[in-house]
C-alpha cells in the first residue's frame, strides 16, 4: 500500500534557534520520481512535500531494501540491515526479537540533544516485548502501529496469518500484554 506519510518522524526541536527542527519521511513503496518536487512531469502534485523539500535538505541517494524492515533498521540505526540480521525478512508480531538493545537509534542521539522525538505511521522493526517498541527506543510519542500489513482504517491485520486470502478483513493479531490494540497514542 502506497503512504506517504508513513512512518512520518518528527523531531521538535527545543533548543535555541540554532537547531533546526528534523521531519524525516519514510513512505513505503514511494518510487524515486514520485513525489513532485522530484519530478513535476508525472503530474502528481504534493505541495507540503514540495514546501518542506524546497526549504530542508533531501535524502535523495540512500539505498534501501526491497523489505521495510532492513529499511527501517538501517535508517534508524546508520548501520547495514546485515549488522542487524534484518536483510531478509520483516519482524512479524509474533517474532521473538527485534533490533539489538544496545544498538543506539536516531531518535536516542536526538533525545540527547534536547529533542523531543514522536513517531507517526509504522514501526515494523522489533515488538514482542516493550522494550523494543518505539517509546523504549528514543521517541517520546507514539502514534501509529507496530507491524506491517495494517489497514489504517480497520486497525486489523493479516499478518498473523500468511496467505489469507481475506486480506486484513477477518483477522487481528493477538495483543501482547502491554498494547490492547496495536494501533495506540501516547
Amino acid at each position: 500500500m502506497l503512504s506517504f506519510i508513513c512512518p512520518l518522524f518528527i523531531a521538535l526541536g527545543l533548543r535555541p534557534l540554532k537547531s533546526p527542527n528534523i521531519i524525516l519521511i519514510v513512505a513505503d513503496d514511494l518510487g524515486y520520481n514520485e513525489a513532485n518536487f522530484m519530478n513535476q512531469s508525472r503530474g502528481i502534485l504534493t505541495p507540503n512535500l514540495d514546501l518542506l523539500a524546497s526549504n530542508g535538505v533531501k535524502l535523495s541517494n540512500f539505498y534501501t531494501s526491497s523489505l521495510c524492515t532492513p529499511t527501517r533498521a538501517s535508517l534508524l540505526t546508520g548501520r547495514y540491515p546485515n549488522r542487524l540480521a534484518t536483510q531478509a525478512n520483516v519482524l512479524f508480531w509474533d517474532t521473538p526479537w527485534g533490533i539489538d538493545l544496545n544498538e543506539t537509534f536516531i531518535s536516542e542521539e536526538l533525545q540527547s540533544l534536547n529533542y523531543a522525538t514522536a513517531l507517526f505511521g509504522k514501526w515494523h522493526i522489533g515488538m514482542f516485548s516493550k522494550e523494543y517498541t518505539p517509546l523504549f527506543r528514543g521517541f517520546d510519542r507514539f502514534n501509529g502501529y507496530l507491524q506491517g500489513c495494517q489497514s489504517h482504517s480497520t486497525h486489523e491485520s493479516a499478518c498473523c496469518h500468511p496467505n489469507n486470502s481475506m486480506g486484513d478483513r477477518n483477522y487481528v493479531c493477538q495483543p501482547t500484554p502491554f498494547v490492547k490494540d496495536w494501533y495506540y497514542f501516547v
